[in-house]
């Protein structure tokens, strides 16, 4: 485990979020899929009833910058001093070029640095800790977007994919100003089991099986082992995050909310039992917006943060934790300042 702490104060201003307009439910997803069960066996087996996916014009970096755009809106004052745009995909429009140049084109930010990590389900957090690394080497704040569609990729013939998957974005500000910030990071950690690296995956489009070579469905997700992945996630994300708060001496009594990779419901459950922790005081999104992979720490923090959910407070602390694809998991602890 690698733990990281900011050698100064760090504050996150956002997150803002964007969702693509179309929702697809349950019987419509079924119908796709021309699939003969109920609507309500998918509710069973995943606790999802919607997802939002993109309609086929729509690429990733269209909706990154609407993210970026409503944070824009949200935090007027702060656009000036962006200095670096951290872009967190395994959806990318192209191969190459990376995607976080095209961000910054769209954005109109002049003469600043970007670019593109690829951390899967653990992307928004990974790219948190990189990125609050570099503020302690530029005078400028750094503007995270976590972006991901997976509707692109998905087969209709795999159930075990394609009722998973939702697409969407999520924005963040991290700057060393503290005035209407959201959240103070306290700390984190990233952590990395390869071994299961081929878990979850899509085989063509890179350096190995290039694009070209026609391997015969292969550029859509492929699930190894459901149950294996199921088992190999819950494991990673619970262990991980013990980890970080032994390492900051805190207790999960110490916590006030959790915020979790929104899997399916049936891990954030599991997880939950794990620590033994109250179910009021756990985000889940996943039930109406599904699996949006590395975008989806960023976007339930967005639903504690500004919904009217929860009872959010000064002082509380925030777990974040997230496993998957790669064998990566990424957890942190936030304190809230509203």
């Amino acid at each position: 485990m690698t733990l990281i702490v900011p050698t100064s104060p760090v504050y996150l201003h956002g997150p803002s979020l964007y969702l693509p307009p179309r929702v697809v439910t349950n019987e419509e997803l079924i119908t796709w899929m021309n699939a003969s069960f109920r609507p309500s066996w998918i509710e069973k087996r995943t606790g999802i009833n919607t997802r939002h996916w993109v309609t086929p014009e729509m690429a990733c970096s269209d909706l990154a910058t609407k993210a970026a755009l409503n944070l824009f809106e949200l935090k007027k004052t702060l656009t000036q001093n962006i200095g670096i745009l951290t872009l967190a995909t395994t959806s990318g429009d192209y191969i190459a070029p990376p995607t976080a140049p095209l961000i910054q084109h769209k954005l109109g930010l002049s003469e600043i640095g970007s670019y593109d990590l690829s951390a899967a389900c653990a992307g928004f957090i990974s790219g948190m800790l990189t990125s609050q690394s570099l503020l302690n080497s530029i005078n400028k704040d750094i503007l995270l977007i976590a972006s991901e569609i997976r509707s692109k990729f998905l087969n209709n013939q795999d159930f075990q994919t394609s009722v998973l998957f939702g697409d969407g974005a999520a924005a963040v500000i991290l700057s060393k100003n503290s005035i209407g910030a959201d959240f103070k990071l306290i700390a984190g950690n990233m952590l990395t089991d390869g071994s299961v690296a081929d878990i979850i995956s899509i085989p063509t489009g890179g350096s190995k099986n290039p694009a070209h070579s026609n391997l015969d469905g292969l550029h859509t997700l492929k699930m190894r082992q459901g149950a294996e992945l199921f088992v190999k996630a819950l494991d990673g994300m619970y262990k991980s995050s013990e980890m970080l708060l032994e390492s900051l001496n805190l207790k999960i009594s110490d916590i006030d909310y959790i915020v979790p990779h929104q899997a399916n419901l049936h891990m954030i459950e599991g997880l939950v039992r794990k620590f033994n922790f109250p179910m009021d005081r756990v985000v889940q999104t996943v039930k109406k917006w599904g699996n949006t992979s590395g975008a989806s720490v960023g976007m339930a923090l967005h639903e504690l943060r500004f919904s009217n959910n929860f009872e959010l407070k000064p002082g509380n602390k925030i777990l974040l934790i997230s496993a998957g694809g790669g064998g990566l998991a990424a957890n942190a602890v936030l304190e809230s300042l509203n």
